[in-house]
């Protein structure tokens, strides 16, 4: 799978990979929508590649995501490149919203502050 980073050490502290956030959050026409986009993508790295992303060496593999990452930004993706931003999406938001990238790396408190429930409501106090 491609969640999460082990050159940062945190791989296996990411706390959902992407399929369990595809069936909790998408509906089934999202779903739907981004099973055909990873079926785009493997089409796509089989045109490019001769095999499926998944499969692909690593020089191979960063030629094919280098074609796919100078899309982003395209008003029109193609379903191939869609299905990639998507997946691209995915992994980053679950990365940077780790507890572990959040404390470690960012030093982003997960509850900041402390809780005060006296705190007198004035003008000043927005």
């Amino acid at each position: 799978m491609l969640f999460g980073s082990r050159s940062c050490g945190h791989a296996d502290n990411l706390p959902r990979p992407p399929d369990a956030v595809i069936a909790d959050y998408f509906s089934d026409s999202q779903h739907a929508g981004f099973l055909a986009g990873l079926a785009a993508l493997d089409d796509y790295s089989r045109s490019m590649a001769g095999a499926p992303l998944a499969s692909l060496a690593a020089g191979e593999l960063g030629r094919v995501i280098e074609s796919l990452d100078a899309a982003c930004g395209a008003k029109s993706p193609n379903p191939a490149q869609y299905g990639y931003l998507q997946l691209k999406e995915l992994v980053v938001y679950g990365y940077f919203t780790s507890k572990p990238v959040q404390q470690d790396i960012l030093e982003i408190p997960v509850i900041p502050g402390r809780f005060d429930p006296s705190v007198p409501i004035t003008p000043a106090v927005k």
